[in-house]
């Protein structure tokens, strides 16, 4: 008796088991829904680009490279206010230069070696807002440091 009581135990502790992983991953989920709520973040795209509280995306010059191939991001979660950081960066050292060019050397400077459309589409996104933004300006054809 002791043994299939043992049986019935042990099926209900995996049943009750299943159960409270799946309330716990369910109160988790809601939990970091609810927490990425009260963080800045910002929408383009169609991509949600998260910021830490102590950020002002306004006022982000700052830009990450990969150090490898495996540590590339892809291009939709590269956010335009560090794709221009990374330009103005560029035309530090190079003075000026086509937009095409500039495009092509932002591209680099995150990982990509071929221009695709993709890459193509945020480098220039990133230039677009280093305009608007006044942090470069066009001059002739090129693009210089404002």
């Amino acid at each position: 008796m002791q043994r299939k009581q043992h049986s019935i135990f042990k099926q209900h502790v995996g049943k009750v088991g299943d159960i409270g992983a799946y309330k716990l991953k369910w109160l988790l989920l809601i939990s970091i829904t609810e927490t990425l709520h009260f963080i800045p973040s910002i929408r383009f795209n169609g991509s949600v680009v998260y910021w830490r509280g102590n950020q002002d995306p306004a006022d982000y010059k700052r830009f990450r490279v990969p150090v490898n191939e495996m540590n590339k991001r892809n291009t939709e979660d590269l956010p335009k206010e560090e794709t221009a950081s990374a330009l103005v960066s560029i035309l530090t050292n190079q003075i000026s230069l086509p937009v095409d060019e500039l495009v092509r050397e932002t591209a680099r400077f995150f990982g990509y070696t071929r221009l695709g459309g993709n890459a193509e589409q945020a480098m220039k996104i990133g230039i677009e807002h280093a305009l608007k933004t006044n942090m470069i300006s066009q001059s002739n054809e090129r693009l210089v440091l404002s």
